[in-house]
């Protein structure tokens, strides 16, 4: 693990650091050990907002070993009671949310997208490529996935990245891998070297920094009382150094988006936002807030 002293967006000093404290299934599951100290670091340049300390491949590897298989789902129940096996079953496979992350991504990229122009599509570490949109009719269908998964039927899995730069694409999706990324420029970096100025790129995570308000995304109390610490520094700096709280868990996110800090992330790498978007998603398992971002390459 390494504790970094500047932004993993931008490269600035200028920043502010929190307490905060690490999941205790991620501390099992990567060190066999207790919780170990842990920071909230927000950049007062690019406002991403991150954990610190940041996880090296060898730890993250552990972490995501047979991710979301028995094995996985069953340790992390020790500690999370609540995420049962029912629960991870449905996690991107489950029919309806497929069907309402797809209808999603169909409308915000509609008006900006000549479908029947589009002739091959990638999906940027996305598992099974089961969110590729069917409107790309015309279009040879990839998906760049380490993980050798199978793939459905019409979709091509490329697990070499040296294969992946020999083809050219119209249309390149990456959708919740940002959050996961100790380093977020390395592979945004790759995924730059794909396509030309014509290439469409889209981005999607989920909105999460606690210092914006739109980060509460149901009437909870939990998460009002953490936007109202977070949203001012000088009380939450306050009220860690009297009372040892609050603190927020860092788990598998280690990255915590707005809409500002993600088009900042994306033009320090090369990207230029032709639109961004943050709205609710209704799962029916969960709501949550999600950010959409097309761009294409910076000329």
């Amino acid at each position: 693990m390494v504790f970094v002293d500047t932004c993993v967006a931008c490269g600035s000093r200028d920043v502010s650091i929190f307490k905060a404290h690490i999941s205790p299934f991620i501390s099992h599951r990567v060190w066999k050990s207790k919780p170990v100290r842990a920071e909230l670091v927000k950049c007062k340049q690019c406002s991403l907002v991150f954990y610190n300390p940041r996880l090296d491949e060898s730890e993250n590897s552990l972490l995501y070993r047979d991710y979301r298989g028995s094995e996985y789902q069953k340790e992390r129940q020790k500690f999370e009671d609540r995420y049962t096996a029912e629960l991870n079953e449905a996690i991107g496979k489950n029919d309806a949310e497929i069907r309402i992350r797809k209808q999603n991504l169909l409308e915000f990229i509609k008006p900006y997208v000549e479908f029947q122009e589009v002739k091959a599509v990638l999906d940027f570490g996305g598992d099974r490529g089961q969110f590729i949109l069917d409107e790309f009719t015309l279009a040879k269908k990839y998906v760049y996935d380490i993980s050798g998964v199978q793939t459905p039927s019409g979709v091509q899995s490329i697990s070499d990245f040296t294969s992946l730069q020999k083809k050219y694409f119209d249309f390149v999706m990456c959708c919740h891998i940002l959050e996961h990324l100790s380093y977020p420029l390395d592979m945004l970096g790759k995924i730059h070297q794909l396509g030309n100025k014509d290439t469409l790129f889209y981005f999607e995570v989920p909105l999460e920094n606690p210092c914006d308000r739109k980060s509460i995304s149901t009437f909870s109390p939990n998460l009002i009382g953490r936007y109202l610490f977070f949203s001012n520094p000088l009380l939450l700096k306050l009220s860690q150094y009297l009372f040892n709280g609050p603190t927020m868990g860092m788990h598998e996110h280690v990255n915590l988006f707005s809409v500002n800090s993600l088009e900042n992330l994306l033009i320090h790498s090369g990207f230029s936002p032709v639109v961004t978007k943050d709205f609710m998603m209704d799962l029916g398992r969960a709501k949550s807030r999600i950010i959409s971002c097309l761009c294409k390459k910076r000329q």
